[in-house]
């Protein structure tokens, strides 16, 4: 498995590009910016993806969701695999939204059409096969609204943990010792302070 950070600074600051994460090149894990650009910087593009997921529905680890379903959805030539997005319940509701709001109604209709996603809701406890991933979520706390944390695991059993703007709470928690109890170690994040 292999992970490309396009982006993990803050919301405000400008110290460096919102939340933005490729997995394999074809698994986009938040949507920040400028997702778009910087995943041609590291040789990938928006035909190639396969999934999105989102932790949750921040402006700045989803507003670039227009431009990368802009980029997939004109290409000449999608990815033949469809394109999943899943996240927080009320995922795909935001997302047609936030395209008909920052471009009109047309062009969501347009890119519905071009590119046929398939919309996953994913809540605490949710496991699931996604696009040739395991995708386990977790309930964090963060501000208002559903966020989660996942856990994403290829097929070697790689498993790669994504918290999105979480506190330390028990979400986090049963999502890290998951992951340690099932590669042996010794569990007990709940000391960590």
């Amino acid at each position: 498995m292999r992970l490309t950070v396009l982006g993990s600074g803050d919301a405000f600051s400008g110290s460096g590009c919102n939340a933005g994460y490729l997995v394999d090149s074809h698994v986009l894990v938040d949507c920040g910016a400028p997702a778009h650009t910087l995943m041609r910087r590291v040789d990938a593009s928006a035909p190639d993806l396969t999934m999105i997921l989102l932790s949750h529905f921040h402006a700045d680890h989803t507003f670039m969701l227009p431009q990368v379903l802009g980029g997939y959805a004109l290409t000449v030539e999608p990815s033949p695999r469809g394109l999943i997005i899943a996240g927080p319940v009320g995922t795909r509701e935001y997302v047609w939204r936030l395209l008909a709001d920052g471009y009109g109604q047309h062009i969501q209709e347009l890119m519905e059409r071009n590119t046929q996603p398939r919309f996953v809701a994913l809540q605490d406890g949710s496991d699931v096969e996604l696009a040739g991933y395991r995708v386990r979520a977790h309930a964090v706390v963060h501000s208002l609204g559903p966020s989660l944390a996942y856990q994403l695991t290829d097929a070697s059993g790689t498993t790669i943990g994504f918290s999105g703007d979480s506190a330390l709470c028990a979400g986090l928690r049963h999502a890290i010792d998951h992951e340690l109890a099932a590669c042996g170690c010794p569990v007990g994040v709940h000391q960590l302070k």
